[in-house]
């Protein structure tokens, strides 16, 4: 994410732009350097007489020299992020690096600033960077990540005791070292539980995991109480039983955070091509809370419900009615392990028509489904369950694929027409292909030689009121300063939509998630919190303002599925099912696109616009 001013940037040099990058290369190439000047030192091939001497240089600069060059760019570029405010660059960028590279010729070559200066440059290093990371955090208030401004002081103290042990000999070089490396983990343990799920989820395209609550806390605090405990160990003197214990608790504890996730904490989510089920097959076990693995559940005691449900199409039924056989199954507890999953097997295909046609069809799929999962699917069946990933249904256009703004022209997924009016697979595709090739270059030719639009200058009423409007709510977003974030509240806004507005709905669960809707619209605006700053790209203000669109949507979702009563296509209501429980149209009073017009906030009104079967009449199909 880049929160800058493009122009002042052009003005720094590359090096400078970024905390990583002066410090990350410089540290590389230190740390190399060092290791040679040790080797020569140690040797006695090379005649220098570093603060401290050659051996307690050597622990010095590999954890503060190297150590504390990539802490130090990490934090420097990671804060942008955190505050969503411009970095450390330029000339404070270049001031920390020439004092962290000072420490480093006045620690090698003390002589030439004496011995007492040297330790004083050194240990300034860890305090300024403290300082100027400590400023945004504090300006935008996120407290969360001042975290690491003690832990920098913290650091320092440890520094200062391993200086302290080259005047006086009341101190210790191994346990202070220890201390400054046992930080040094506890550091990295840190950062890497804040940036691992993030970079994760970016790489793979994939949902962010959430973390196992107090278990961070409990590894990390294992590794403090050891860090301190070195700190102390020269005036208490515990014994290495005692280290050994600690040592144990905090390998435990450090193993068991690294075991997978199950339950509500899902750390991957990856949305697989419907093309599969042309060869694959579904089914789950017989046996309600089925633990045993795949390949132990005999034949006879699989299910292949759409197979049995829908004989003429099978796993190729459409998706809403498959979707909702999968939840069917599910919520009966036979999913897979009693979870939500369901087996999409190839072993029959790959026994009919080779792994190799399989490999050429879906190898591309089944190779992303390996890296996520970790299980080969040519030889263990795909774990799938169907998920919400877009809405039927948009924009109102008229038969020019213009919307209600004239000029505005909508196309593809995005208007209402097509996209969701069908259940077939690559819809959307289909959708904006047709639109882009064989309607929009006509319709908006022919819009433009009509009506050649005016130009609207910047001043006119209408501009300055909606600019008005647009500044004042996210100057209200801004000023809000509640306590739950963007996303835990997108969370809680998905979870309402997903267990009341989704497969099945039905009259109490719609009005309960539009009562829950209202409320949590309620609660977003007195509670949310967004950091950053509107004067530059601030893409947690970027979400606030899209879950304010949602938070409407959803509700205008419920409210639109409660006035429909019948049961057609991906609307499905409970109440309106046959006995075999398939879809029950209402065709004499919902044969009609209802388009809702927005009023205000909770209130819009509905537009009817019938829908007339010239050619092809209105038909109850079946997938038996």
């Amino acid at each position: 994410m880049q929160i800058t001013d493009l122009k002042k940037e052009e003005k720094i040099t590359p090096l400078l732009r970024l905390g990583f990058r002066p410090f990350f290369l410089a540290g590389a190439i230190f740390s190399v350097i060092a290791i040679l000047l040790w080797v020569l030192m140690y040797r006695g091939t090379l005649s220098l007489s570093p603060l401290g001497g050659a051996y307690w240089w050597h622990i010095h600069e590999m954890i503060f020299g190297f150590g504390c060059a990539i802490v130090a760019g990490f934090l420097l570029t990671a804060v942008q992020t955190w505050t969503s405010s411009p970095g450390v660059k330029g000339n404070t960028l270049l001031f920390l690096f020439l004092l962290w590279f000072a420490g480093r010729v006045a620690l090698l070559m003390p002589e030439l600033t004496g011995n007492l200066f040297a330790s004083f440059i050194d240990l300034s290093f860890l305090p300024a960077v403290a300082f100027i990371l400590a400023k945004p955090i504090l300006a935008v208030k996120q407290y969360r990540n001042l975290f690491f401004v003690p832990l920098l002081i913290l650091f320092t103290l440890a520094n200062l005791e391993m200086h302290l042990a080259t005047y006086s000999s009341t101190f210790s070089i191994i346990y202070s070292g220890y201390a400054a490396l046992m930080l040094m983990t506890f550091l990295m343990s840190v950062m890497t539980g804040r940036v691992t799920p993030m970079f994760t989820a970016n790489g793979t395209k994939t949902t962010k995991a959430t973390p196992l609550a107090g278990l961070d806390i409990a590894t990390n605090g294992s590794l403090a109480i050891l860090m301190f405990s070195l700190l102390l160990e020269p005036v208490v003197g515990f014994s290495s039983t005692f280290f050994g214990v600690l040592l144990i608790i905090a390998g435990t504890l450090t193993v068991s955070i690294a075991q997978p996730v199950a339950g509500d904490y899902q750390s991957k989510l990856t949305l697989m091509s419907e093309s599969l089920r042309n060869d694959g097959r579904i089914w789950v076990p017989k046996k309600k809370g089925e633990t045993r693995k795949v390949v132990d559940i005999p034949e006879d005691e699989r299910d292949y419900y759409l197979e049995r449900k829908y004989p003429s199409f099978g796993n190729l039924s459409p998706r809403d009615i498959s979707s909702r056989s999968a939840k069917e199954v599910c919520d009966e507890g036979r999913g897979i392990k009693g979870g939500e999953a369901v087996h999409l097997d190839f072993a029959d295909a790959i026994n009919r028509l080779g792994e190799n046609t399989i490999r050429e069809r879906y190898g591309n799929l089944f190779d992303m489904y390996e890296t996520i999962t970790g299980e080969n699917p040519y030889k263990v069946p795909m774990q799938i369950y169907p998920a919400p990933h877009y809405t039927m249904g948009g924009t109102w256009v008229d038969y020019n694929l213009m919307s209600t703004v004239p000029g505005l022209f909508v196309l593809g997924e995005a208007n209402f027409s097509d996209h969701g009016a069908n259940r077939l697979g690559a819809s959307a595709l289909m959708q904006g292909l047709a639109d882009g090739y064989f309607v929009a270059p006509y319709t908006i030719s022919n819009y433009l030689a009509a009506d050649k639009p005016e130009k609207i200058a910047t001043d006119d009423s209408s501009f300055v009121e909606t600019e008005k409007e647009v500044d004042d709510r996210i100057k209200k977003l801004l000023s809000i300063d509640g306590k739950q974030t963007v996303d835990e509240i997108h969370k809680r806004l998905g979870r309402i939509m997903w267990n009341k507005v989704g497969m099945g709905r039905n009259e109490k669960g719609l009005n309960e998630a539009i009562k829950d809707i209202t409320e949590l619209r309620e609660e977003f605006w007195k509670d949310v919190k967004v950091v950053g700053k509107a004067d530059g790209v601030n893409q947690t203000l970027e979400r606030a303002g899209r879950l304010v669109d949602y938070l409407e949507l959803g509700e205008l979702m419920a409210r639109d599925a409660l006035d429909r009563k019948e049961s057609c296509g991906g609307h499905f209501r409970e109440e309106y099912q046959t006995d075999e429980g398939e879809a029950m149209r209402n065709d004499e009073d919902y044969a009609y696109a209802g388009a809702w017009e927005y009023k205000d906030v909770g209130n819009w009104e509905l537009h009817k616009e019938p829908l007339e079967f010239e050619y092809v009449k209105l038909a109850t199909r079946s997938y038996k």
